[in-house]
């Protein structure tokens, strides 16, 4: 097994490239960081989806030269569209600590990405119809969840009145959003247990949807009702 010719580091830098000489200056460097992110992302993480032959090739060179031996210099194009899910469900959520322009962007970005692809003959139409579907989910629902974690951070930040009537702490699980309403959310805990209502701003309930997860939560309910004191990430799943 060889090293693949081009690389997904040479096709990415193909693909800058061109868009460096369509785009203007500001708009370009988006379209650069959010391609160095995804590619931060397969060299972290994409190995663990590789056969052994495949695994060692990569650890062959990767133990020599971390950089010369990345993942993204070692394989080709045939690695990337398996992988769009999880940098943008996944890795844009839970691992970039960024601007929010990156979880704006990112959807839109690898959409094109994927089109180009297509368009180059790197990839072929038919294999690349879910990951166009997966960037355009995350080009309309990143933004989103990227502001409902912040407006439910927000209410940890206030202080809970009265005394803690039942404490659910879900910090290693997941909950998901299983009802929506004006200024009002309710989640489903690990176990099939409701969780609330639990009283948000206005923005919070008009950006949720129902089934998205939310991670690391702590919620304590008090005579005067649901509060939240701890929250991870809002994964928008589906």
């Amino acid at each position: 097994m060889d090293v693949a010719k081009p690389s997904i580091a040479d096709v990415f830098a193909e693909y800058l490239a061109e868009r460096q000489q369509k785009l203007a200056k500001s708009t370009f460097q988006k379209y650069q960081g959010i391609i160095e992110t995804f590619e931060g992302c397969l060299d972290g993480y994409a190995y663990q989806a590789l056969d052994p032959a495949e695994e060692e090739l990569w650890r062959s060179r990767w133990e020599v030269d971390e950089e010369a031996g990345s993942f993204c210099r070692t394989f080709g194009p045939d690695k990337i569209l398996g992988e769009i899910g999880g940098f943008l469900d996944w890795y844009v959520i839970r691992k970039v600590l960024g601007p929010q322009w990156i979880a704006e962007r990112a959807g839109p970005v690898m959409r094109d990405f994927v089109g180009w692809l297509v368009e180059k003959g790197y990839v072929p139409a038919e294999d690349a119809e879910d990951a166009i579907d997966i960037a355009t989910d995350a080009g309309r629902n990143l933004p989103r969840a990227d502001k409902l974690t912040s407006l439910l951070y927000d209410l940890t930040e206030a202080p809970v009145r009265g005394k803690a009537i039942e404490d659910l702490d879900i910090v290693g699980d997941m909950v998901s959003i299983s009802k929506v309403e004006p200024g009002m959310l309710w989640f489903r805990g690990p176990d099939g247990e409701e969780i609330g209502p639990l009283k948000v701003p206005p923005a919070a309930s008009k950006v949720a949807s129902v089934g998205w997860e939310v991670s690391a939560t702590h919620f304590l309910r008090t005579g005067k009702g649901w509060h939240l004191v701890e929250i991870g990430n809002v994964y928008p799943m589906g």
